[in-house]
């Protein structure tokens, strides 16, 4: 006897786990940088080629950590869009009035992105 099950993981649940992840990642990588800076520094008396390295690697890490956020952003987008064309709030799933949400307050972007009210 087959007995239908909900699926383990929503559309919403994964749209929260990135919005979250946009608001957290730039700040940690912010602070990742300052204590760079500081370990860059510490070595710069003692190593200074270890300092250089670092100094050397973060430049080259920036690439990779701009790239990540642009794919989180990305995700974040395609699947706010998707819960926006059925007509419910990605982030509570209630239904939505002309992309707004009045549960939770948010207002989206045709584009699946935040408006920024202030």
């Amino acid at each position: 006897m087959f007995v239908p099950c909900r699926p383990l993981y929503t559309l919403g649940m994964f749209y929260r786990l990135f919005r979250w992840l946009n608001d957290v990642y730039p700040v940690t990588v912010f602070f990742l940088y300052i204590a760079l800076f500081f370990i860059a520094f510490m070595l710069a008396f003692f190593i200074p080629a270890g300092a250089f390295l670092i100094l050397i690697g973060s430049i080259f890490a920036l690439l990779p950590f701009a790239f990540a956020n642009t794919l989180i952003k990305h995700m974040q987008r395609v699947l706010a869009r998707s819960a926006l064309s059925r007509g419910v709030c990605p982030a509570c799933n209630t239904l939505l009035e002309e992309r707004r949400c009045k549960a939770c307050s948010i207002e989206f972007e045709p584009n699946g992105g935040l408006v920024i009210s202030e």
